[in-house]
Order: structure tokens, then C-alpha cells, then sequence
């Protein structure tokens, strides 16, 4: 051996004499975190250690995030990932995931190690938007008092006192997702932009169409090193469609979805929402009504006002015919403001009066006499020529609360 590696075994031998007569006074627990930061000569440290103490009074306690062992910056092996595979040969599986741990329940035990009066709804949340990642979750936590949303009371309590934004990132963790970013070749990057536009959840048919590029090469990276090393993303299931069978994936983090969102400019992002909405309306040609609020919102993004308004109608009409009123009021609302607001783009793409009345009678099924009134009134108006519409808006008016002198 050279008189360096003699050295460092001699370092390495004075290391473990001290700890294992400390042992012998009491147990000892030592915890090694952020392993992944480690270099080579400490990873060779803690596999010395794990083989000459094994028969002391001391356990070993190691943190690392897996998605920085398994593809290092630089490209190499890192040193953790013969080590982790030694012991595990050596000593069976001592390794223990946390990201497969109940994420509320790690929720919960964060949140009340201090008093508090944080509710189920704000548990809720917070478990959703970190996945019980514990760095995100930790890190939000900082950050929505940092901000003031959440303050201590004079009893000692934490309590919300504001309005939370969730979709706020702390600058922690976006330099954690963007770590992990950069290990990404152009191709997954381009994927996982693509993907961000459908939201968390999304379908890799739809990825691969608005590329264009081949379907497997989509699941292969996602299935592959996106799930399996980077743990950006995870694989659903399979949804049967006419036609086919849809690949369907989340992100692990809704986070990570909006960091990779925000990364688009206005430019990209449009582009990508209308080739999304090209691709769900061949996808679904033969009922495009179980995706038709996000076609819509696809191609409001995108400007493609017509098909934007075409899809939004649709909506309104299934909610209309499943008795969803609620549903259908806001989808008719947004018809009328997108015909309002860009009828210089699409021209009599759609009948404004119409859809005014139709709006008019879903307001009247959930009672809402004034506002059902107010549209109707507008249909009249521009119907005002015709023979048998002012009559029929007439007759509809001549319920509880109408006042017919208003035409």
C-alpha cells in the first residue's frame, strides 16, 4: 500500500478505537446526514466503521436523498452507491424510503411538534403540495411564517392568520428542484415542460403527441431514470379509451409541476397548451365531453378563442344535462366573457343570445331570480327582431320576482 493509504487507514482505525470506547461507557447513537455531500474518504470512513463496529454498542444513522446518489453531477459513480450496496449484501435491507412513509402522517408529526391551531383543511394542503417530501414540507412551513400567513400567538401557538400561496416557492427548494433539473438531458426536459401544461397529473400520449415524437421514448424516460433515479415523477395506470390505452403519470410534487410551469415563457407555454389541445381533441374525438374543461382551458391559454368557447359550451351543457347547475352557470359565465371580450377574433362562432338564455335557465334552477332575469333580458335584446325568441324569453320571465316592464 502507499503511505497515503496507510495514513488514511491509520486515521480511519483512530476513528473507530475512539468511538468504540465511548460505546463502552454508554450506547451511542451517531447521525450522519446529507451523505449524499459526502466525498470519497468519508464514505470510506463509514464503511470502516460499519465493519469494525458491528459488534459494538452503537448504531449508525444515515441520511441521503437518493436522486443525488444515483446521478451525481459530474456525471460518475458516487461513492454511496457501492457502500449502500455492500452493507446491504452484508446485512440485509437497511434501508428505509421515506418517501414511501404515509405522507400525512409525517405531516401531522411536523406540524404539532410545536403547539398550534392548524386545521385539517391546512394539513391537507400541506401534505398535497409537498407530497411529505421532508425538505418541502419543512422549508414551506419557514416560509409561510417568514411571510406572516402563519404567526405565534401570544399563548404559544402557531396560527393562520392569512391567506396561504401555496404555489409560493421557498428559495430552498427551488434550488433543490432545479438540482435535480439540471441532471436532465434536453429531451427529458422538453418532456417534462410538456407535461407541466396538463397540471400534475398527465398523460404521456398527449406528451409524445404535442412533441411529436415516438410514444415509447416518452415512457421509457419517464418509467425509466424520471421515476426510478430522479423520483420526479410516477407512473398511474393505464386508462382504457376508445381506441387505445392512455399512459397516465403525476409529478411527486406539485411543487416540482409548478417550478417546471413557471420555467416556460409566454411564448412556449401558449405553444405548448395549443399543441396539448390538439392532441386531447384527437385523442378524445369520439367524446371529447370528458375532457372538455381542459380542452377549454388548453385553449384559452393557448388564444384559440373558437375552440376555447366551443369547448367551454360544451361543458356547460354536459353540466347542464347531469343537473350540475353550479357547474354550468360558471362554464356559461366564461362562454359569455370570452364572447364579450374576443368576438373580433372569432365572429358569430357562436350564438351570444343563446347562450345568455341558456344561462338564464340555469341561474332559475338554482333560484337565482335577479340574475336569471338580467340574462334573459340581455338574449331579448339581441333577439329583439325575431318572432318566436321574444316571446319564449317572455314567457320564461313570468316567474317569481319578474318584471316583464323591464322589455
Amino acid at each position: 500500500p502507499s503511505p497515503r493509504m496507510l495514513q488514511q487507514e491509520n486515521v480511519f482505525e483512530q476513528f473507530t478505537q475512539v468511538l468504540q470506547a465511548m460505546s463502552l461507557e454508554r450506547p451511542l447513537l451517531l447521525l450522519l446526514d446529507d451523505l449524499h455531500w459526502a466525498d470519497g474518504a468519508s464514505i470510506g470512513l463509514l464503511f470502516h466503521l460499519s465493519r469494525r463496529l458491528v459488534k459494538s454498542p452503537l448504531m449508525i444513522l444515515g441520511t441521503y436523498r437518493n436522486e443525488e446518489v444515483v446521478r451525481p453531477l459530474d456525471g460518475r459513480q458516487h461513492p454511496l452507491q457501492g457502500v449502500v450496496a455492500e452493507l446491504t449484501r452484508l446485512h440485509g435491507d437497511l434501508l428505509l424510503d421515506l418517501d414511501k412513509l404515509r405522507a400525512r402522517t409525517f405531516i401531522d408529526a411536523l406540524v404539532d411538534a410545536r403547539p398550534n391551531g392548524l386545521d385539517e383543511r391546512f394539513r391537507d394542503s400541506l401534505a398535497h403540495h409537498t407530497a411529505g417530501n421532508p425538505l418541502f414540507a419543512v422549508e414551506l412551513l419557514r416560509s409561510l411564517e417568514a411571510s406572516g400567513a402563519l404567526v405565534e400567538s401570544s399563548a404559544g401557538r402557531v396560527e393562520q392568520v392569512a391567506a396561504v400561496e401555496w404555489q409560493s416557492l421557498p428559495t430552498r427548494v427551488a434550488g433543490v428542484i432545479e438540482s435535480r433539473v439540471m441532471r436532465l438531458t434536453a429531451a427529458q426536459k422538453d418532456v417534462l415542460a410538456a407535461a407541466s401544461v396538463q397540471g400534475v397529473e398527465f398523460v404521456a400520449d398527449v406528451v409524445a403527441e404535442a412533441l411529436r415524437i415516438d410514444r415509447r421514448e416518452v415512457i421509457h424516460e419517464l418509467s425509466g431514470p424520471m421515476q426510478k433515479e430522479l423520483r420526479l415523477v410516477t407512473a398511474i395506470g393505464l386508462q382504457d379509451v376508445p381506441g387505445g390505452r392512455l399512459a397516465r403519470y403525476r409529478f411527486r410534487h406539485n411543487l416540482v409541476q409548478d417550478y417546471l410551469y413557471r420555467q416556460l415563457d409566454e411564448i412556449d407555454r401558449a405553444e405548448l397548451h395549443g399543441a396539448t389541445g390538439m392532441a386531447l381533441e384527437r385523442i378524445h374525438a369520439e367524446d371529447p365531453a370528458t375532457v372538455a374543461v381542459s380542452l377549454a382551458l388548453h385553449f384559452t391559454a393557448a388564444g384559440d378563442w373558437a375552440r376555447a368557447i366551443r369547448y367551454r359550451l360544451l361543458a356547460a351543457e354536459s353540466a347542464a344535462r347531469t343537473f350540475a347547475h353550479d357547474q354550468a352557470v360558471e362554464h356559461f359565465e366564461q362562454v359569455v366573457v370570452l364572447q364579450a371580450t374576443h368576438c373580433r377574433f372569432i365572429g358569430a362562432v357562436m350564438d351570444v343570445a343563446t347562450v345568455q338564455e341558456s344561462l338564464g335557465d340555469e341561474l332559475l334552477m338554482l333560484r337565482r331570480w335577479a340574475a336569471a332575469d338580467t340574462s334573459y333580458r340581455a338574449s331579448f335584446d339581441l333577439v329583439a327582431a325575431d318572432r318566436v325568441a321574444p316571446a319564449r324569453l317572455l314567457r320564461k320571465r313570468l316567474g317569481p320576482d319578474a318584471n316583464v316592464n323591464h322589455f
